[in-house]
């Protein structure tokens, strides 16, 4: 599962450093890939991250991509107001309810 979860992360990373590199704009990104989120205030030693809606939620489901120390997720369907973050550091899991930042 973390395997998959990490290549599932790099996919949406390059996807990322792909639009940076052409200077896709904001709106497009939102077009093509979705509306973007960002979770901040995440340990630097979490190596990955997902974003479930409840506590039975599959942690495969939404997987968020580091940036410059912040998690970040896309997706063409709106957040819930909360959601819970879903963290692993390689032993041991997580989790919490926060509020999601509109990119």
């Amino acid at each position: 599962m973390l395997r998959w979860m990490q290549v599932v992360q790099h996919e949406a990373w390059l996807e990322e450093e792909a639009f940076d590199l052409y200077g896709v704009d904001e709106s497009w990104r939102e077009r093509l890939v979705g509306k973007g989120y960002r979770f901040e205030g995440i340990s630097p030693q979490i190596a990955f991250v997902s974003i479930l809606d409840h506590p039975d939620d599959n942690p495969m489901r939404r997987v968020a991509f580091p940036r410059q120390g912040v998690w970040y997720y896309r997706t063409p369907r709106p957040l819930p107001q909360a959601v819970l973050v879903w963290m692993h550091d390689g032993q041991k899991i997580v989790t919490r309810w926060q509020i999601p930042t509109a990119v």
